[in-house]
């Protein structure tokens, strides 16, 4: 596990933002959309990066509805996933719901996207419904949400 630095993103970071969602998604956000996101603080979309050594190797993008925290984005570079990234930013999203009054959080999975379900479980997610036909290609993704305070699950390994 990597330790990261976790901070506001701003217009200067939307290259590397970019060149991680074109990395992470196989329909990625339009650069236009985040670099107005960015810019302007549309819709109320906050970012946050995580950076490693100076590199930006992660990033999250999430908005209040209510007394919910919508997970919009989250996306690891390549290289550095498995080694705790995305974890850190569901940490520091958590931090910004409770700062926000939030009761819980959620966001939308691929169907097929088993690591990221995954993830989002050992938080303590639930799929609570499925959603088809919701992304542009026709893939169904998963309604998952989270009561706060997240529940970390530590798997163990068998001995």
């Amino acid at each position: 596990m990597i330790t990261v630095n976790i901070r506001f993103c701003n217009i200067n970071d939307l290259e590397a933002l970019y060149s991680i969602e074109k990395s992470s998604h196989p329909a990625p956000w339009p650069r236009a959309i985040m670099q107005a996101d960015l810019a302007t603080g549309r819709n109320n979309i906050v970012y946050l990066c995580a950076e490693w050594q100076d590199v930006i190797c992660g990033f999250s993008a999430f908005s209040r509805k209510r007394r919910t925290l919508r997970v919009m984005n989250l996306a690891v570079l390549p290289e550095y996933r498995r080694q705790g990234v995305a974890s850190q930013l569901l940490l520091a999203m958590e931090e910004m719901a409770k700062l926000w009054g939030c009761k819980e959080m959620a966001l939308e999975v691929r169907e097929s996207n088993y690591g990221a379900q995954a993830l989002y479980a050992r938080f303590g997610f639930y799929k609570a419904r499925r959603l088809g036909r919701y992304y542009s290609d026709g893939e169904a993704a998963f309604l998952m949400k989270a009561r706060l305070p997240l529940r970390v699950h530590i798997q163990k390994n068998p001995t």
